[in-house]
């Protein structure tokens, strides 16, 4: 359910890409929505994205 948010990924190591951060893997999922670990590739560093 989770991955049909992401788009393409930019590299291989990569689930895909929401925006501008490449998601690296899913953190967690609940009522609310879903977490992932990414990377911002503007600031160019690890975020959580929800």
């Amino acid at each position: 359910m989770a991955e049909s948010l992401l788009s393409d990924a930019s590299h291989p190591e990569m689930m895909g890409r929401i925006g501008r951060y490449d998601v690296e893997r899913l953190i967690g999922s609940g009522g609310m929505g879903v977490v992932f670990k990414a990377y911002d590739t503007e600031l160019n560093r690890p975020v959580a994205v929800k």
